[in-house]
């Protein structure tokens, strides 16, 4: 273990954080753009929202998976922790 945290690997002492207003733009964008299909009638307003949704559930799944990755520091319970969500990823895309 690094007794300096300075030189670890993981630190980012510059790194940005996103809040809620960030969150609340790329919305907007999204509405912008959900809103424009709609107004030059191209059909594409329910297939962007749908993207959208599925991008923010992919997110949450990643983003839940890499906090319990990232808590522990033994190469075996993150070993354990990967081959669970791998098998469970497995059969949902399969169905099985």
């Amino acid at each position: 273990m690094i007794s300096d945290p300075s030189l670890s690997l993981y630190a980012a002492p510059d790194k940005p954080e996103l809040g809620w207003t960030n969150v609340a733009i790329a919305i907007s964008f999204i509405l912008a753009d959900a809103g424009l299909s709609t107004v030059f009638r191209l059909g594409l307003s329910v297939s962007l929202i749908v993207a959208a949704l599925r991008c923010v559930g992919q997110l949450a799944v990643v983003a839940s998976l890499l906090q319990q990755v990232f808590e522990h520091e033994n190469p075996w319970t993150v070993t354990l922790i990967a081959c669970k969500h791998q098998s469970f990823l497995q059969s949902s895309w399969t169905g099985s």
